[in-house]
């Protein structure tokens, strides 16, 4: 005779419920069709499963024919003895509404982390499931990802929300704010990471849709006084701290520069936008308007002037 027990316990190891687990096996047993004249509709049920015991598919002791409504319960069982994905699949066609529950839901938790920390391990297949993931997420639009984010978000109650947001200003202190922008220069300084984002970026901002809903959305929060009033406290705030004085000194400057060429066709050339604005006296920001030739009181100085900005 077969253990089921035993068998289950050496190749999966420990269940994360082990009354489920004799539960299970104690259901198939009882509730096997012996006749099948007493039920007009029945399904064949493997107690060791096909996906996970391909040695057992054929062994009769194994196989067992249950009801479609214990079939059905058999599966829930199974799962919440072994919170395993490939447990949990079987129930995402019998039952529509199964995680509606806490159990399920607890369960379908467990499963979840088990499946993401397997495929981790796997290096290979993990890097190859992220390049899939990236190359689908962004063949979609710019409102289907939006309508993603927003589904976790949207679901939560005020109640919920605030206990998020609270709990989010906690863990997000100063000292973990350095230590992911610090990750983050890291990654910048790799030439195909800064290509890939760029990429990215530029192809958002073709999308006339995004420009249009992005337009109308900071032309709402710009004419907000209270927003405006609040960000500009908050960037006097931060012009007190000597850290951040000191940071903002010492930044690394874009590694473009600007040409200008004057009406004789004399070219004067700058490495950075910051020296250009010192040797004409004029700040970034009218230096970025002539750039787009949006700069409605051009300086004496660069009247008559074309501004080129580019890659050295």
């Amino acid at each position: 005779m077969i253990n089921f027990y035993d068998i289950f316990i050496s190749n999966h190891g420990e269940p994360n419920n082990k009354q489920y687990l004799y539960d299970y096996i104690s259901f198939v047993k009882t509730h096997n069709i012996v006749e099948k004249s007493e039920c007009e509709y029945y399904e064949f049920h493997h107690i060791l499963p096909r996906s996970t015991f391909p040695a057992f598919i054929n062994d009769k002791e194994n196989i067992v024919l249950l009801k479609y409504e214990d079939h059905i319960k058999a599966h829930e069982l199974l799962f919440y003895a072994y919170n395993f994905r490939v447990y949990q699949l079987p129930l995402n066609y019998f039952k529509s509404n199964y995680r509606a529950d806490s159990k399920t839901r607890e369960c379908v938790s467990n499963a979840s982390k088990k499946g993401w920390q397997t495929l981790k391990n796997n290096d290979k297949k993990y890097q190859n499931w992220k390049k899939k993931r990236s190359e689908y997420m962004s063949s979609l639009s710019t409102e289907e990802q939006q309508r993603r984010s927003r589904l976790g978000w949207d679901n939560k109650t005020d109640e919920k929300r605030k206990e998020f947001s609270d709990k989010m200003k906690s863990v997000w202190t100063k000292e973990k704010r350095e230590e992911w922008s610090k990750k983050i220069a890291e990654r910048y300084k790799d030439e195909e990471y800064k290509n890939k984002v760029s990429i990215s970026l530029k192809k958002r901002y073709k999308d006339k849709h995004y420009k249009e809903k992005f337009d109308r959305k900071m032309n709402i929060v710009n004419k907000d006084e209270n927003k405006r009033k609040k960000a500009g406290e908050s960037i006097k705030q931060k012009w007190k701290d000597p850290d951040f004085v000191a940071k903002m000194k010492n930044r690394k400057t874009h590694s473009k520069c600007v040409k200008i060429i004057n009406s004789t066709n004399e070219e004067i050339i700058f490495n950075s936008m910051k020296k250009c604005c010192e040797y004409y006296n004029i700040s970034m920001y009218i230096l970025r308007q002539l750039i787009k030739n949006n700069c409605k009181n051009i300086p004496e100085s660069l009247k008559n002037c074309t501004i080129i900005y580019g890659k050295n």
